[in-house]
């Protein structure tokens, strides 16, 4: 899953994706990127979220 937000973020939208998200990771591995700062997870997580510090295309 790719998003511009997710939890850290406080938004409903952020909210949502991290859940789905989570569906994934229940049935199989799951990676998300994300331009949420903060959101990266540490190695063993699962979903494992990759953040991207600078999307310029996105506006950050």
């Amino acid at each position: 899953m790719a998003t511009r937000v997710y939890p850290l973020e406080p938004s409903s939208t952020a909210t949502y994706l991290g859940k789905i998200a989570g569906a994934f990771a229940a049935d199989s591995e799951a990676v998300v990127v994300s331009a949420t700062k903060g959101s990266a997870s540490p190695s063993a997580a699962n979903p494992f979220v990759i953040e991207l510090s600078s999307v310029p295309f996105l506006g950050r």
